[in-house]
């Protein structure tokens, strides 16, 4: 195990921030165009086609009520 001195702490803010959330007892959230990762905020594949087959679900009743209001007022 290495030295306690030379662990490395995991680091989420500066200490600037840190110490203005101490004083102002208020969070800090960044603005995402500030985010270093290039895909924070993106969808998984998965969960793209998960919401994407669960809003084609609820729609699809609403679609075929439509047609069919819309066939009625043809005849």
């Amino acid at each position: 195990m290495k030295n306690p001195s030379e662990t490395k702490i995991w680091r989420y803010m500066d200490l600037a921030k840190f110490i203005s959330l101490l004083v102002t007892e208020s969070l800090y959230f960044a603005c995402p165009s500030e985010f270093d990762d290039p895909f924070e905020g993106y969808y998984l594949k998965s969960h793209f086609e998960a919401f994407s087959k669960t809003v084609r679900d609820m729609l699809s009743p609403i679609a075929s009520l439509i047609y069919q209001l819309n066939m009625l007022k043809e005849s």
